[in-house]
């Protein structure tokens, strides 16, 4: 919803916009997203409205439903929801190139980043969007590759099944991040966004956008912890066998990312 705030648009079939506690209509126009103590407003995004994120931000991306079979296959963008700590806005399919040209230069924080990436890659490729450029340019942060690395440093191992989204916030924040929204009829919302593909804001009942809100808010605010958590990286590396001192480890940092961050980050999408 615009500035018009219009709400209660019908949606889907026959159903029409109801919003959950956690997910209103926000008084000044868009909407409301209320996550753990914390309230967040969230508005759609229009190419007129240029660059509104003068800093990073999080970034989340909701597809068609994957294709177990063919897992080559790179689902369809149908929805980007982004969040900068402050402000979300949602940014449709066919909107996604000129959100992403209208902010060159901001560092991008994802939640698995290679598989964003690469849905983003698709969407933005054929209108001349290289996302892969931010990645050599440093701009690129894995909140979840962060995590991965964070246990593997304190605790001695990967945090498989430990580093999902919801476990992450659920776990460092105390945060619900539900996974497991259903529509009116009883379908998941997570595995539907497909049925909205090409359609307006308006369109979206309230639990997709209310799902598509969660996931940045929740990737910021972990990456916000995160970054208060990897000095325990270096508190403890002297400990480590082959450390070489603190200067040395500064310098590790500065040309690989924390913990080896940046090589993983990489690393990842190759292997992807």
């Amino acid at each position: 919803v615009q500035d018009t705030g219009k709400i209660g648009t019908k949606v889907g079939e026959g159903s029409v916009f109801q919003p959950s506690p956690a997910f209103t209509p926000s008084p000044s126009g868009g909407y409301l997203l209320a996550l753990g103590a914390g309230q967040y407003p969230f508005r759609q995004w229009v190419p007129a409205d240029g660059r509104v994120i003068t800093g990073p931000f999080a970034l989340d991306t909701e597809t068609e439903r994957i294709n177990e079979k063919r897992p080559d296959r790179i689902p369809t963008l149908v929805l980007g929801a982004a969040f900068d700590g402050r402000q979300g806005w949602f940014i449709l399919a066919e909107d996604m190139p000129a959100f992403l040209a209208a902010h060159p230069s901001n560092a991008i924080v994802f939640h698995n980043a290679a598989f964003d990436l690469a849905v983003l890659a698709q969407a933005c490729g054929r209108h001349g969007v290289d996302v892969y450029a931010r990645v050599e340019a440093g701009k690129v942060a894995d909140t979840l590759i962060l995590t991965r690395l964070l246990w593997l440093g304190t605790v001695g191992h990967t945090a498989r099944k430990q580093c999902s989204l919801d476990y992450c916030a659920g776990h460092y924040l105390s945060l619900p991040l539900p996974k497991d929204l259903t529509t009116p009829g009883g379908d998941s919302v997570r595995l539907t966004f497909g049925r909205y593909l090409g359609k307006p804001i308006e369109a979206y009942p309230a639990q997709y956008l209310e799902y598509a809100a969660g996931d940045p808010v929740a990737t910021w605010l972990l990456f916000e912890h995160l970054e208060t958590r990897l000095p325990d990286l270096k508190a403890i590396a002297p400990r480590a066998y082959g450390y070489a001192g603190e200067k040395w480890l500064k310098e590790q940092w500065r040309k690989h990312g924390p913990g080896t961050h940046d090589i993983q980050l990489k690393g990842s999408i190759v292997l992807d």
